[in-house]
């Protein structure tokens, strides 16, 4: 997760209250914030909705850390 865009989009709430809003346990929002584990498709959508469309699917994956790894592979493995 973007944890820049989520503190952004629920700066002053606490986890249990974004928690509330989203439909989920407190647990798995800290699983989702630590990229533990992913949202359900309902879980996206409350997101893009409940923050006007500012946070999008897209800021679940950790593409920073993905394109590092797709980097270092290449140069391991090659190519598929």
């Amino acid at each position: 997760m973007n944890l820049l865009k989520y503190n952004k989009n629920f700066k002053n709430k606490k986890d249990a209250e974004v928690a509330r809003i989203l439909g989920i346990s407190q647990a798995m929002l800290g699983q989702m914030k630590r990229n533990k584990t992913f949202p359900s498709i309902l879980t996206l959508k409350n997101f893009f909705f409940k923050t006007n469309g500012k946070m999008k699917p897209n800021d679940f994956f950790p593409l920073d850390e993905w394109k590092k790894e797709l980097k270092e592979s290449k140069t391991k493995k090659g190519e598929l």
